[in-house]
């Protein structure tokens, strides 16, 4: 593979997460993954996300992640707030 752009996901400390999309809240902004252990987390999804779809790269903005999709997401954490930076979604 061959990077067609790079981009600054901020100073971290970043967190990951494997699992499935259990909801998402198009008005807010926000995912919820439930991960193999049982797990559930809610993520910020801001104007800054990177999305691997497998096929491309793209901006979040227009993200729509479903119900089922096997996602890894890398986030950060502020308080009891999550917000993603990037994700990689598998339908």
């Amino acid at each position: 593979r061959t990077a067609g752009a790079v981009k600054d996901l901020g100073a971290g400390p970043f967190e990951k997460i494997e699992g499935t999309v259990v909801s998402f809240d198009k008005h807010n902004r926000a995912m919820t993954v439930k991960d193999d252990g049982g797990k559930t987390e809610t993520f910020a999804l801001g104007d800054h996300l990177v999305v691997d779809s497998g096929i491309n790269v793209e901006s979040g903005r227009g993200y729509d992640p479903h119900k089922g999709y096997q996602v890894r997401v890398t986030y950060t954490r502020s308080g009891d707030k999550s917000t993603a930076v990037f994700v990689r979604s598998r339908q």
